[in-house]
């Protein structure tokens, strides 16, 4: 699941979230508190919670909260972070660098015009 939450200033939400589930929390604008710990989080800043059974809860602060959060089964695997590249193994990665250089990967046309000429 992911979200994307705007909250006036000391604004109280409690989601409800599967306790199996961990949740990713990405401040974009704003501060606020974060789960049952009251974790303070500001802009550009996030953080990682286990579920407990019974969600969690956000507080926005003063100038209020713009925030997304995202919930899911964690994922039970290792992995590698090669530059742009995630993988499991280090192999997962020379490979994917590989088939990158090969162009096998296709081309992305940018979706908006940002000025560039």
């Amino acid at each position: 699941t992911l979200l994307d939450i705007h909250l006036e200033s000391d604004t109280l939400l409690s989601l409800p979230i599967p306790g199996e589930h961990t949740v990713l929390a990405l401040v974009i604008r704003g501060s606020g508190m974060f789960g049952s710990e009251q974790t303070p989080l500001e802009a550009h800043s996030g953080a990682t919670f286990n579920g407990d059974g019974d969600g969690i809860t956000l507080k926005a602060g003063r100038e209020g909260l713009e925030v997304v959060v995202g919930t899911g089964l964690a994922y039970q695997e290792s992995f590698v972070f090669g530059g742009p590249f995630v993988g499991n193994t280090s192999q997962d990665i020379q490979d994917a660098r590989a088939r990158f250089q090969r162009g096998e990967m296709g081309l992305l046309e940018p979706s908006a015009d940002f000025g560039r000429r």
